[in-house]
């Protein structure tokens, strides 16, 4: 902003960065839109890891913009997850693991979302036990901290089992 000569603010300058911002963010917006689309499309021709690896991002993005299909895809990758990671397959590589336990994290948080409390904490436990399991201190942290809301909400009262 410049100080003019009379005294007043010049907000041409600040308001052409806030117009940059804004088209930005709805570029950004966009690209994004169109690609979890493509992902979406795509994703039934996918099988195993891959698999797993798409329904996880295209539940992220529900998930971040509150989307009830949310729930769909975040069911099917944690049933998913927990048929690929099995201890008698072989194939399991240690950088995949992190689907599993992002798969109930996000099963969990969509479910907290939709007031679905103790199915939540059931599969954000599972998302915890995993994390710690994998050394993955970033999705415990995460994972710890929902269950930790959860867990007020129980022992306030204000939730009990049905």
């Amino acid at each position: 902003m410049n100080l003019e000569k009379n005294g007043s603010l010049d907000f041409s300058h600040s308001w052409r960065i806030v117009k940059i911002f804004f088209v930005t963010f709805f570029l950004t917006n966009l690209s994004s839109a169109q690609s979890i689309t493509e992902v979406e499309k795509s994703y039934k021709s996918l099988y195993g890891i891959e698999l797993l690896y798409a329904l996880n991002e295209i539940t992220q993005h529900y998930l971040n913009s509150g989307e009830s299909k949310a729930f769909k895809y975040a069911k099917q990758g944690a049933s998913l997850a927990d048929k690929i990671f099995t201890d008698s397959n072989p194939y399991n590589e240690p950088g995949q693991l992190r689907e599993r336990t992002l798969a109930h994290l996000m099963l969990g948080e969509v479910l907290y979302s939709k007031n679905d409390y103790f199915d939540a904490k059931a599969s954000l436990e599972e998302s915890l036990r995993f994390a710690e399991e994998y050394g993955q201190d970033d999705l415990a942290a995460r994972t710890d901290s929902t269950l930790s809301m959860i867990n007020r909400l129980i022992e306030s009262g204000e939730i009990k089992p049905s």
